[in-house]
């Protein structure tokens, strides 16, 4: 089998390297000859195209008639230090992309690829035409000119077409090659958080970690005219099928150094499927990879090392060393809250993959395709104890399996930050993560300290009775906004459960809806918002159902039956809760300086002062998330670190309710 390569003639040299990237560290740059530039030499071209026509003309697996797409990466390295110990680290990534398209699908109107600038506080890599610009060739190696527009320009995404003096080649097919150097994003302790789509360089030093929509551009889909022949009823373009080839090419990367996919960790993977599942939502990582199961085990069910892992039970997961935790209990331990997750959604065998990266600061995760992307720092460890990481491992695995169609462009409103559906999306993956994520001895207790967790962090939110429209619009403003979906959302969904009981007497439930929803998304069917909406309707009756949803998108206190969940064995009980109350605006945690000090708060009284300099502190998310959780900040006053600790809740008592278990020795149904 010919394999795709870049010969070392295709060189991208340091310099260019420290010229084109922003967020590469120039010291970390290896020494070459000024003047290089990139070489494609047309006789590798032309085994490039040899191999891609054959796989888009159904070869190797592909399908007949699909347009194709090659992606190659290969990483590159810095020089080792002269310390003990020093090895070459991943500093960016060489990125080929091959595509055979039919002829005329693009040209200066339809444009060759899309990427957005930013998404919420994330900012994606940069492909200026200045400092880091890509550049297209025919399969004859000649360049093919690119110009590029900005629908917006800080949000994008950014459109490359072909210049007025690009030529198509090929007699029926458009074959073109696009080659750039994917930098890592610099980031430090007072980076905001944001989406976590970005290309980072894990603390360790050791690897690259990051999803498609951060540093990958793919080709849009086509102009679809109403009633044309690929015109599908509530289909936007993005269901168009590829035939896909992801390809490592690790020839120059030192001894250990592994690639890995949210759909494969081999050289070489092919697979069909959308671009947004295949590439967009797709994580990639590379470099000193630790694996679970070893890397000496494999893992695949299919007999050919070089299709996608589809196979049953494919599990495994990635991280780099040296880490805090005990990576394979941790392993052990996600790999049974998928299973009992998969379970849930009709004994799912889809293949599943977990992603770690460690970053300076902060916490959390982002569900990807068949694999999900989890965060840490040394700060949110000492913060989190196993309950938390077991949460948010559930929480995130539930995403693989509860997502909604995302709104056709234009349909949603150019206001929001996020999409209406997030208080499902969120909201779901918070509520089956608590009932089904959580084992071992403790694990009633554990589903009842979830819920109450997320009730509690309802109930005494700030922001309880903010409009959902309102949230949407400022979703990244605050912490305690950010947090609406997940939180509102669980405690209405709870709310349906119970008026879905109601009105069918007990024989439905809020599982008929969710893993509804999950078949039809399956089963490549209509699964957006509207669609939950009209499934929910006709559970309970369109009039309760409207009446509901308007009055939780309307803020107005969600108070669930106190028969929701009684299957599970709990009830809905009276608490008594404090309101929130950090005692200084949320935001002073990502300006790293106090301000808005509220006197006499907790804060106040523990000796917070007004300008005071944070140097680090827990996170406002996950102490919110706990009742009982203290704050704890480190601040810099005369050149010396204070450490101050209290509790973040006012004096007020909140109406809030909670779950607690029916009777101490009943059952509740296994989700």
């Amino acid at each position: 089998m010919v394999t795709l390569t870049r010969p070392s003639r295709w060189a991208i040299t340091a310099w260019a390297v420290v010229a084109m990237m922003s967020g590469i560290d120039k010291a970390h740059a290896a020494a070459s000859p000024p003047g290089e530039q990139l070489v494609i030499e047309g006789d590798t071209l032309a085994v490039v195209a040899e191999k891609h026509d054959a796989w888009g003309q159904g070869g190797g697996g592909g399908h007949e008639g699909l347009p194709s797409l090659h992606l190659l990466l290969e990483p590159l390295f810095s020089e080792p230090t002269t310390a003990v110990g020093s090895r070459k680290e991943p500093i960016a990534i060489n990125i080929t992309i091959a595509l055979t398209v039919p002829k005329g699908r693009f040209d200066v109107h339809n444009p060759l690829l899309t990427l957005p600038l930013k998404r919420g506080a994330t900012p994606t890599a940069r492909y200026d035409s200045e400092t880091n610009p890509l550049s297209a060739f025919d399969h004859r190696g000649n360049p093919i000119p690119l110009v590029y527009f900005d629908e917006d320009p800080v949000e994008g995404p950014r459109l490359w077409y072909l210049d007025e003096s690009g030529q198509a080649s090929g007699k029926e097919a458009f074959v073109v090659y696009v080659t750039f150097t994917a930098p890592y994003r610099k980031t430090d302790e007072k980076t905001q958080m944001g989406p976590r789509m970005d290309l980072r360089r894990d603390v360790s030093g050791g690897g690259l970690v990051g999803q498609g929509m951060g540093f990958i551009p793919v080709p849009p889909p086509p102009a679809r005219q109403e009633g044309g022949e690929n015109s599908v009823k509530g289909d936007d373009g993005w269901a168009e099928k590829w035939n896909i080839t992801v390809e490592w090419d690790l020839s120059d990367s030192p001894e250990g150094v592994h690639g890995a996919w949210s759909l494969g960790d081999e050289n070489t993977v092919r697979t069909v499927d959308t671009l947004d599942n295949a590439i967009t939502h797709a994580v990639f990582a590379v470099g000193y990879l630790q694996r679970f199961p070893s890397w000496d085990v494999d893992i695949t069910t299919t007999s050919s090392s070089t299709t996608a892992a589809g196979g049953k039970g494919v599990y495994a997961m990635y991280w780099l060393e040296p880490s805090p935790y005990d990576m394979i209990h941790l392993a052990k331990s996600t790999q049974e809250i998928y299973s009992r997750i998969a379970a849930y959604f009709d004994d799912s065998t889809d293949p599943f993959r977990v992603f770690f990266r460690r970053i300076e600061a902060n916490s959390g995760g982002t569900g990807a395709t068949l694999s999900f992307l989890l965060e840490y720092s040394l700060g949110s460890v000492e913060q989190e104890n196993e309950h938390d990481v077991a949460d948010l491992l559930a929480h995130e695995t539930v995403h693989e399996f509860a997502l909604l169609d995302a709104d056709p462009p234009g349909k949603g409103n150019p206001e929001w930050q996020e999409e209406e559906g997030s208080w499902y999306v969120e909201g779901v993956a918070s509520y089956i993560g608590a009932l089904v994520g959580l084992d071992d001895p403790g694990r009633r207790e554990w589903v009842v300290a979830s819920m109450n967790d997320y009730a509690q962090a309802y109930y005494t939110s700030p922001v309880v009775n903010m409009s959902y429209g309102d949230v949407l619009s400022d979703y990244w403003g605050t912490v305690d906004i950010t947090r609406v979906p997940y939180d509102r959302g669980l405690m209405y969904l709870v709310q349906l459960d119970g008026l879905i009981g109601e009105a069918t007497q007990g024989e439905k439930s809020l599982d008929d809806l969710i893993v509804g929803l999950y078949r039809l998304r399956r089963d490549g069917k209509p699964n957006s918002l509207e669609t939950l909406k009209e499934m929910a309707a006709d559970l309970v009756g369109q009039e309760a159902f409207e009446r509901s949803y308007a009055a939780m998108f309307r803020g107005d206190l969600i108070v669930p039956s106190k028969d929701s969940l009684k299957r599970y064995g709990l009830t809905l009980v009276e608490k008594e809760w404090h309101r929130f109350e950090l005692g200084f605006h949320p935001n002073s945690m990502r300006t790293f300086k106090v301000q808005g000090l509220v006197i006499g708060s907790n804060a106040d009284k523990a000796g917070v002062v007004e300008g005071d300099v944070i140097t680090r502190g827990f996170t406002v998310w996950s102490v919110a998330g706990v009742a009982g959780t203290k704050m704890k900040l480190t601040v810099l006053r005369n050149g010396e670190e204070v450490t101050l600790e209290w509790w973040p809740r006012s004096q007020e008592r909140v109406e809030a309710y909670g779950f607690a278990e029916v009777d101490s020795n009943s059952t509740p149904d296994e989700l």
